[in-house]
């Protein structure tokens, strides 16, 4: 979405970092550690960056480095204050970068911009350690202990789904059980 491009979307979020988590196609299974939350953009990894994948037509291998998927992602309002669309929303202005921008999802039009940053040697931004980004969410890649996972059901063998589903439906199950003894 364009809008989610704009820094008028992000305008009085504060200092800290943003959880973005779109739609219904996302499942917590913990929260985001420390290591993550101090993280500039970081979002499920690319199975495309791996192997020497093909990166679709609109990406570049440098976004594997720089972000992962935003559909489960973590980003600093201060990265997007600096790199987000300056235009209003709903403006001419706003409306002409959108069309022109239209063919980059959000995410990895912000890996670009963080990787640029990066190497333009701007010390407020960093990239995510590959472990860091290995380990955050799972969608076409699966991980051992992701914050979350994405549309996995779509892209990993039912196996890996299974293992990621295992620890919040012990959660589920326990709380209900709980609430059961508790009411009785």
């Amino acid at each position: 979405s364009c809008l989610w491009k704009t820094r008028a979307y992000y305008e009085g979020i504060g200092a800290g970092p943003l959880l973005v988590a779109g739609g219904d196609d996302v499942i917590v299974r913990r929260p985001p550690s420390a290591a993550e939350l101090n993280e500039t953009f970081l979002g499920a990894p690319w199975a495309w960056c791996d192997y020497g994948g093909k990166a679709p037509r609109t990406c570049q291998r440098v976004a594997c480095f720089c972000g992962g998927n935003g559909g489960f992602s973590l980003r600093s309002p201060a990265f997007v204050a600096s790199f987000g669309l300056h235009a209003k929303p709903g403006s001419p202005q706003w409306h002409r970068a959108c069309e022109r921008e239209r063919p980059y999802a959000d995410d990895v039009w912000f890996a670009h911009r963080l990787h640029k940053a990066v190497q333009g040697r701007d010390s407020r931004f960093r990239a995510a350690s590959q472990h860091v980004l290995a380990e955050f969410a799972a969608e076409t890649r699966s991980a051992a202990d992701p914050a979350a996972i994405h549309k996995t059901w779509d892209y990993l063998p039912a196996a890996d789904v299974v293992a990621h589903l295992e620890a919040p439906l012990r959660i589920v199950l326990a709380t209900r059980n709980a609430s059961k003894v508790d009411s009785a």
